[in-house]
């Protein structure tokens, strides 16, 4: 029984130096700092209405490379350039060599809308439809030419933004083609 004894204590001895010694390894183990000076340099280039053409570049300053890029938050890559995107906003995520990581957000803009290519014929088939609209013989005002349009420019960015444009009879916007008329707006509603 002594000898038993003696056989287990030193066992016992044996796995609490072990647990012991495994326990001080984690201890000691260093987790990377983050130090908070890691900071995104965003670009992009614009995407037409048609294609998705739009462009994301990214430049890190501070962490410790290799980096790795994502717009999605879980596929990354070696590239920190972005192609063949649509518009609309895009949050990007680099993680560098130590596993720390930031996002930083950008926008993909529509180039330039023409008036008579993309705006005036949503106009004409999704507003300037009937009398209860826009058409002839409307209480509002009439949409059949730039002018008009123009002299509402604003009033059709805000109601078609907020989705209460064109009426539900009259069919709905993508939000492709909201944010078109948006930036049309916003560029001054050229007649282009």
């Amino acid at each position: 029984m002594k000898k038993n004894l003696t056989i287990l204590n030193t066992f016992f001895l044996i796995f609490l130096t072990i647990f012991t010694i495994s326990c001080e390894d984690k201890e000691n183990e260093v987790e990377p700092e983050c130090d908070g000076s890691f900071e995104l340099e965003i670009t992009s280039s614009p995407t037409s209405f048609e294609e998705q053409e739009g462009t994301l570049e990214v430049q890190v300053n501070g962490g410790t490379p290799p980096y790795q890029y994502s717009i999605n938050g879980t596929n990354f890559q070696n590239e920190s350039l972005f192609s063949g995107l649509g518009f609309g906003e895009y949050t990007v995520s680099v993680k560098d060599s130590q596993n720390c990581s930031t996002t930083g957000k950008i926008e993909v803009k529509l180039t330039a809308i023409s008036f008579s290519d993309h705006v005036a014929p949503l106009i004409t088939t999704s507003c300037a439809t009937n009398s209860n609209c826009h058409g002839a013989g409307s209480n509002f005002p009439i949409f059949s030419s730039y002018e008009e349009i123009k002299a509402y420019s604003n009033d059709i960015k805000t109601k078609t933004g907020n989705k209460t444009m064109p009426p539900a009879s009259s069919g709905t916007l993508t939000n492709e083609q909201i944010q078109m008329i948006a930036d049309w707006v916003d560029a001054g509603a050229p007649q282009n």
